[in-house]
């Protein structure tokens, strides 16, 4: 009998004992940059296709043939985009400096080569998205710069 309430009276320590310091519950983020700066909406304003072709996004003229394109990050890793480099919502996770979203079935990874509060660059599969322009395939990746949108 006395084995049995010593194993009742140390049970208690045994699991406090044993609790872990990950039960906080918080979502660990794996980025390179501060997350913070990521959420919100972007839009693409220009994509460099090689060194010294670069194409305005914001041109008039560009807009009669590519659609304006703006993406949206979420802190619940949820991603919207709209615009050439998909349409609809999904989400989005980071390991180091690359993003990889879903929408849908559609996977498409890029990475982030910087970020601030306004401005951002990704590089990414040239074949990955429709700029209106065919691009050829000896060309590997685009940069694209993204401006961060601000509510008004």
């Amino acid at each position: 009998m006395k084995k049995i309430l010593f194993a009742l009276a140390i049970m208690p320590l045994l699991v406090m004992g044993c609790s872990s310091d990950d039960d906080d519950n918080t979502l660990k983020v794996d980025f390179g940059y501060n997350i913070e700066l990521l959420y919100g909406e972007w839009r693409a304003t220009s994509v460099e296709i090689m060194e010294g072709l670069e194409i305005d996004l914001t041109d008039p003229e560009i807009e009669e043939n590519v659609e304006p394109t703006y993406i949206t990050f979420k802190e619940n890793n949820v991603y919207t985009s709209k615009g050439v480099l998909g349409e609809g919502s999904g989400t989005y996770i980071t390991k180091d400096k690359t993003i990889t979203t879903s929408l849908g079935d559609e996977k498409v990874s890029f990475e982030m080569t910087s970020l601030d509060t306004k401005t951002a660059t990704i590089e990414l599969n040239a074949q990955d998205a429709d700029f209106g322009v065919e691009i050829p395939e000896m060309i590997k990746t685009v940069t694209v710069t993204l401006t961060k949108q601000t509510k008004e």
